[in-house]
């Protein structure tokens, strides 16, 4: 009994004597790059963004005031087929909440990236550890259009637009975000412009309510289907003719599906970054994702592509619009 005693007692003393230590929210500074890079095979330039982290003078990170510039840094992209290139220095002017005007910046001009292909990015500067990452650049094998708003004569049958693709790469893409956009010009000196067509629309009333696409995960089939109601593409019609008033001013260039396709990096950091995909859901903390070895930040990559239709004529004309499709 007096053994149990003196463990209770024991016990006690070390609890009392952990209250007495100051708790210290900080850990000691570590200097490291933070990389931010998208290969985007569209794109002629690729750009990595480059800084480091910081050790602001108190607790709140948005105190900190000083430069974040990394000059002289060897920043080299290297592809699975064997090809090394160096990127250049410069600058680029973006604002920051720590009174800085500029970044620092690694420029690679007139490059053609390619789908399907593995690179790999390596970073060294004087003062900070290496970092390293690596992509594989996601590629659309094809879209297509399965079923097109048909003409018919009464127009009261209930097409849809099924648009279907698949994709392929080295690793499969994580993510994908896909829409559809109504392209038209009003008279016939104005720019093309667009007007973005919801999933489907759902009335509430007096309400209208719009289900836009988001940020997907892709199927483990390697294949996706997605569908766009005739009501949904009615209505956007219906609010383009109350938008400029006259329906025969607007002419009616056709409608666009752009799809883009995001490896497991850019789509784990948007998912991250952007929070919780609901409306309800309220954040308190701030979180991180990095996949930069030795360092922090993203390096990831992503893919497009378009497939332009035509509206059915009958359709345009019902909103007395121009077919200029």
């Amino acid at each position: 009994m007096r053994k149990i005693g003196s463990i209770i007692a024991l016990i006690n003393l070390i609890i009392l004597s952990s209250c007495e230590q100051p708790f210290e929210p900080k850990t000691k500074y570590v200097p490291k790059l933070v990389v931010y890079s998208i290969i985007d095979p569209r794109q002629s330039d690729m750009i990595v963004r480059l800084s480091h982290t910081y050790d602001p003078p108190g607790y709140d990170p948005d105190e900190y005031r000083g430069p974040l510039l990394v000059p002289d840094a060897s920043v080299t992209l290297r592809s699975s087929s064997g090809e090394t290139f160096t990127l250049a220095e410069t600058t680029l002017i973006v604002p920051d909440i720590h009174g800085n005007l500029f970044v620092s910046a690694y420029v690679l001009k007139q490059i053609k990236l390619r789908e399907a292909e593995r690179y790999f990015l390596f970073i060294s500067a004087r003062d900070y550890p290496a970092v390293s990452a690596s992509t594989i650049v996601p590629a659309i094998q094809y879209i297509t259009a399965e079923s097109v708003l048909q003409e018919d004569a009464a127009l009261e049958i209930c097409h849809c637009y099924q648009f279907s693709f698949t994709f392929y790469a080295g690793t499969a893409p994580k993510g994908y975000i896909a829409r559809l956009w109504i392209r038209y010009s009003v008279d016939t000196t104005s720019a093309l412009d667009s007007i973005e067509v919801p999933y489907s629309i759902e009335k509430q009333g007096e309400r209208i309510l719009a289900t836009y696409p988001q940020l997907d995960r892709l199927a483990d089939s390697q294949e996706e289907s997605l569908s766009y109601t005739r009501d949904a593409v009615t209505w956007v019609l219906e609010q383009l003719a109350s938008r400029v008033g006259d329906p025969h001013k607007i002419r009616i260039k056709g409608i666009t599906f752009h799809l883009l396709l995001l490896d497991q990096y850019l789509y784990n950091y948007y998912s991250v970054a952007h929070g919780f995909n609901d409306p309800l859901t309220v954040r308190t903390d701030t979180p991180d994702y990095s996949n930069i070895e030795g360092g922090l930040g993203v390096f990831g990559s992503l893919a497009h592509r378009s497939l332009s239709l035509k509206l059915p004529h009958s359709l345009l004309q019902r909103f007395n619009f121009v077919d200029d499709q």
